[in-house]
């Protein structure tokens, strides 16, 4: 690492909060980026000023990177009841979902990390222990959570060998994971990158969505709208959805509707879908159990929070979006876990989880809505294949279930998580 890798960094992040400022005024996330890092501090200082609790501090990117990590904040909340916990956010969409909720004891968006900001949060938050999910690494929070010999973690990551931190040039990116006291990643592949870097306070615990999903589909959930929409047909559930996806549904659907509803689910939950869906859209949060779908509505929208990975169970086939996008095919792994086949988009490869389901032909890549269509016609006359295919997917599943425990395990043994790095 060089200053001059430094001063861009410096400069890069100062860009991006500039760039937020100037979207808030166009944009309903960005303004929610920018207003709810206002006066951010006072909101720590104010929240924190009687708290006597050691406090645990765990960092997310967004939504799906808490999903990741909800696991092991419960299990960490069993194990320590004695502990409060923090919770922060980079993106709108985790800190909107939760905020005000109880998943935390605290949750606040995190400050834009600069030597100052990174010094005054530790100083407020006092966390005895820090947790990364994943990725959405900053520079001076981990500099600082060093310095100051604050254990941290970061868990469930997984690497790829054209990322930064293997480059000639991603010396500072390299120095955010030796700042790390342990590293849990996703599989070996992972270990043996860091390795090759010189990085060897590493262990392979698997991925943590692997228990969140399963313990979702453990719970008990009954929900009359949905039973009574489906009526005499079988249910098409499209979740995660980005526009991109609207274009194959709305030319796959009306070959399919004679037999199937449909239930979409936006990523966005802001996105107005009516204007780009050319069927009759009711809102789920409208309706009511004895609704009369047959004389009114042709597609239920999905756009209230955290029922999209309890609906699948109700799906015949499902499809998850996002596999049209840059960022890649969303959480396979929710439908799955209830033996539900699952259709995504081209863009997966990044996806350890994605990859094994493909290949196992547990999940079914396809590119436009005529593909779509066909395959699914295909797996309605082909009922054995299709019993054989969602048995290997929930199999897979549970043999790889069992990472929160093991990075629960460390967080609680104080010997190996207080042992640093040479680095």
């Amino acid at each position: 690492m060089n200053k001059l890798s430094l001063l861009l960094y410096r400069l890069g992040v100062h860009a991006y909060f500039l760039a937020a400022k100037f979207w808030a005024f166009f944009n309903t996330k960005a303004k929610k980026f920018v207003e709810g890092r206002t006066d951010i501090f006072e909101t720590i200082t104010t929240s924190l000023q009687s708290e006597k609790r050691k406090r645990i501090w765990m960092h997310c990117a967004s939504l799906g990177e808490f999903e990741q990590g909800r696991p092991v904040l419960e299990s960490f909340q069993k194990a320590r009841p004695d502990c409060a916990i923090v919770l922060t956010f980079f993106s709108p969409s985790g800190f909107e979902a939760f905020h005000g909720s109880d998943v935390a004891d605290y949750i606040f968006y995190l400050p834009k990390d600069t030597p100052a900001n990174a010094k005054l949060f530790l100083q407020l938050v006092k966390p005895e222990q820090a947790l990364f999910v994943k990725y959405d690494l900053w520079f001076f929070y981990l500099s600082e959570l060093k310095k100051q010999k604050i254990p941290s973690v970061l868990f469930s990551a997984v690497f790829h060998k054209y990322q930064n931190f293997f480059k000639w040039y991603g010396g500072l990116q390299r120095k955010m994971l030796k700042n790390f006291s342990q590293i849990f990643v996703q599989d070996e592949d992972s270990l043996e990158l860091l390795n090759t870097i010189g990085l060897f306070h590493v262990q392979v615990s698997g991925d943590t969505r692997y228990d969140r999903v399963l313990d979702v589909s453990n719970q008990h959930y009954d929900n009359e709208i949905i039973r009574h929409f489906m009526a005499d047909k079988h249910l098409i559930v499209a979740g995660s959805t980005w526009p991109s996806d609207w274009k194959l549904i709305e030319e796959a659907f009306p070959k399919l509707r004679e037999k199937y509803n449909l239930i979409v689910a936006p990523h966005e939950l802001s996105e107005d879908v009516d204007d780009l869906l050319p069927f009759s859209l009711l809102p789920f949060s409208q309706t009511y159990s004895n609704y009369d779908f047959k004389k009114s509505k042709d597609v239920l929208v999905l756009n209230t929070l955290h029922q999209l990975n309890k609906v699948y169970r109700y799906a015949a086939f499902t499809y998850v979006g996002g596999g049209f996008e840059k960022s890649g095919v969303h959480n396979v792994l929710e439908p799955v876990v209830y033996g539900k086949l699952v259709f995504i988009g081209s863009r997966y490869q990044e996806y350890r989880e994605a990859v094994q389901l493909v290949k196992n032909g547990a999940a079914i890549s396809v590119i436009n809505g005529e593909q779509l269509y066909k395959k699914i016609t295909q797996f309605e006359s082909q009922s054995e294949d299709r019993e054989t295919l969602e048995n290997k997917a929930k199999a897979i599943v549970m043999t790889n279930a069992g990472a929160t425990q093991k990075v629960v395990d460390y967080l609680l043994s104080n010997a190996s998580f207080t042992k640093r790095s040479n680095s």
